[in-house]
């Protein structure tokens, strides 16, 4: 009976033992609190998460800002500063020291001062031919040559014998902007002169610049001071323009006194944009261009030309060398070495050789010769010589205020080298020139 009862409880339907209560309690209260917990987990493990990038990004930050939150400084790319190009004098390409304030300040303002200067027997040695930026050298009556020389980067005290002009210095003188000063010469060449715009001073418009010597007799004996010429007539003219392309000098660097001529300043365009002026120049009579332009630091008569010793250039009645010394090209007259009354010898960088087509005029002198004159807005043929080497050239004028343009068998620019040029007016008519 007791065993029955017992098990009658255990399966009655609808009720549970106090075991199974408890233990139902006991289930239902984990329940609960999983239900409490797991939000709660969900929520803890989401905040460490975000905490933890936010602690990424944080360390991120610190390492491109400074311990205070300011930017830490990055490694500049530096680059090394290029220095500005040499200041050069216009008619030589000679570097002018940087600390010559009065050469800076004279590529502002000086003129150039271009001066007949007489090249008989009797005239010789000249007085400042030595330190000249150019001259020229051109037929006169007989047959027999006169200097158109040009100072600019110095102006000597004492330049002569200074004689007569004649047509063809207008278009020699007039692309300097200059002052062209002479003895006198026929009227109508005079007025030619002053009527092109520059200014023109004879032997009577000179004042104290003028000197005549003892030591010879007239008119062997005029001397004229440019610096002086500069000074008293000059003060309304510019700094010259450069006449054609010389070699760059280094950056930096320092392109050596030259051969001949002196020093002055200006800022003067470099080789390689010259020779690209030039090539697309409308005043050029040459085929276009087909190639590049020379290295821009070396004398195209280097780069491109053939090795030359000795440039003879005869006049009808003078005969006027060249001979390469390994460092410049020396001077002779007739043979003999010329030099100048300092006893300086008389040299060149750069030796040019035009044939030019001559005609004589109605004028005569007082012998009775009749005046020449040269064709100079044309072009033709010639030579240009730098540093021992010699390149044909095609020259050409396309006006009287225009320089002269070089150009090679291609049409391009001749870079000349730095330094002293003269420039050799040879007749085709009794003239001739010879290389070796």
């Amino acid at each position: 009976m007791f065993a029955n009862s017992h098990t009658d409880f255990d399966i009655q339907p609808g009720r549970r033992s106090l075991t199974d209560f408890r233990r139902s309690r006991v289930l239902q209260g984990h329940s609960h609190q999983s239900t409490l917990i797991l939000p709660f987990l969900a929520r803890f493990v989401a905040f460490v998460t975000i905490a933890g990038l936010g602690l990424s990004l944080a360390g991120c930050s610190s390492t491109a800002k400074g311990g205070d939150g300011e930017a830490a400084p990055t490694q500049k790319q530096t680059t090394p500063e290029v220095p500005p190009p040499p200041v050069t004098w216009p008619l030589t390409g000679v570097v002018v020291d940087g600390s010559d304030a009065a050469g800076l300040e004279a590529v502002k303002k000086r003129p150039t001062v271009s001066v007949k200067i007489e090249n008989s027997a009797a005239a010789r040695p000249q007085s400042g031919l030595e330190v000249a930026d150019i001259v020229y050298e051109e037929m006169i009556e007989g047959g027999s040559t006169r200097f158109n020389a040009v100072w600019h980067s110095t102006l000597p005290t004492s330049v002569g014998p200074v004689r007569s002009v004649r047509p063809v210095d207008v278009p020699l003188s007039l692309p300097l902007g200059g002052i062209l000063a002479f003895s006198g010469g026929q009227d109508d060449f005079i007025y030619e002169v002053r009527n092109s715009g520059m200014v023109g001073l004879d032997e009577d418009h000179v004042g104290k610049a003028a000197t005549r010597t003892r030591d010879r007799r007239m008119p062997h004996n005029l001397y004229y001071n440019t610096e002086m010429l500069a000074q008293n007539f000059g003060s309304e003219l510019t700094a010259p323009k450069r006449q054609w392309p010389i070699v760059e000098p280094p950056v930096g660097g320092d392109a050596g006194d030259g051969a001949g001529g002196g020093t002055g300043a200006e800022a003067t365009p470099s080789a390689s944009a010259e020779a690209k002026d030039s090539a697309g120049s409308p005043s050029s009579t040459s085929s276009p261009a087909t190639e590049e332009p020379a290295d821009p630091t070396k004398p195209s008569a280097v780069s491109k030309g053939q090795p030359a010793a000795q440039i003879i250039a005869k006049f009808p009645a003078h005969r006027a060398g060249w001979s390469w010394s390994g460092v410049a090209w020396l001077r002779y007259d007739d043979g003999v070495q010329s030099v100048a009354a300092s006893g300086t010898p008389l040299v060149a960088a750069n030796v040019v050789v035009l044939q030019v087509e001559t005609f004589n005029t109605r004028y005569r002198d007082g012998a009775g010769s009749p005046v020449p004159d040269t064709k100079l807005l044309t072009s033709g043929k010639g030579w240009v010589a730098s540093g021992g080497h010699i390149l044909p050239i095609t020259w050409s004028k396309a006006s009287n205020a225009e320089s002269f343009q070089f150009t090679d068998e291609n049409g391009m620019p001749v870079v000349l080298n730095s330094g002293a040029t003269w420039v050799e007016l040879v007749p085709i008519n009794g003239g001739l020139v010879e290389i070796s």
